[in-house]
């Protein structure tokens, strides 16, 4: 090789690195499964007056619906947990309308909202405390089934929480449906942080309210299978 082919070789693969290096790669590689719970809103004020509002709520009102910006239901909506779990528990204590049934939805969804702030030990504890002692089986909702394999999955038990799915995938009943579907979620993204594993698309359809893939803010968004009305609660929730 003479000295000016040399030279032509060398001064081409100089521009080349010239060239490469002004492509504008990505700065950093970006996960395809990153977390979509969000921060939480600027607004997550709850006063000692929002607490007196709520005691005069029904259960659908700050609950299901979340009728008013201090509730459960729109705190947790703006990833508001601690003051979410401030609310719900203030409620049980001083709420005026709330049956056995609908105290346990509560308190499930206490649990939910502290696991979204990572405390499975204590979220574990009151999803054990949600279920129903005079639970029987019926055509739509199996609720204690649910509670169970949510509990497994706070407490690290997979091969629990599989036995749940699987038990709960083979009832009939659009609400036992979409709570398998929620376990299925669990079960997929057993590795993860609650708030990541309820986060994920459910990509199956859910009878008569949603068509696959449904992508869900949060579960806990959604009410437990024990909540009178589930059907209208369902399609008021805030699914994308």
């Amino acid at each position: 090789m003479t000295f000016k082919s040399v030279m032509q070789f060398a001064i081409g693969a100089f521009m080349g690195a010239i060239v490469v290096a002004m492509i504008p790669f990505p700065t950093h590689a970006v996960p395809i499964d990153l977390p979509i719970r969000k921060v939480p809103d600027a607004n997550c004020d709850l006063s000692d007056q929002d607490k007196v509002a709520n005691a005069e709520l029904t259960f659908n009102e700050i609950d299901q619906k979340g009728t008013t910006p201090s509730t459960w239901r729109q705190l947790s909506n703006r990833h508001c947990e601690v003051q979410a779990i401030e609310a719900a528990e203030d409620y049980l204590v001083h709420g005026k309308s709330a049956s056995d049934p609908q105290r346990r939805d509560i308190l499930f969804h206490i649990a939910q909202s502290l696991a979204m702030n990572g405390q499975n030990a204590e979220a574990a504890l009151l999803v054990a405390g949600a279920k129903d002692g005079n639970h029987s089986k019926s055509a739509e909702f199996d609720w204690n089934t649910y509670l169970d394999g949510t509990w497994a999955f706070l407490k690290g038990n997979k091969t629990e929480l599989k036995a749940m799915h699987e038990q709960l995938s083979a009832e009939p009943g659009d609400g036992n449906e979409f709570n398998a579907a929620a376990l299925n979620g669990l079960l997929n993204c057993f590795d993860k942080p609650y708030a990541v594993a309820t986060t994920r698309v459910v990509a199956r359809k859910i009878s008569k309210h949603f068509v696959a893939p449904v992508s869900l803010d949060s579960v806990n968004l959604l009410p437990g299978a024990r909540g009178p009305g589930w059907p209208q609660a369902i399609q008021s929730a805030n699914v994308n």
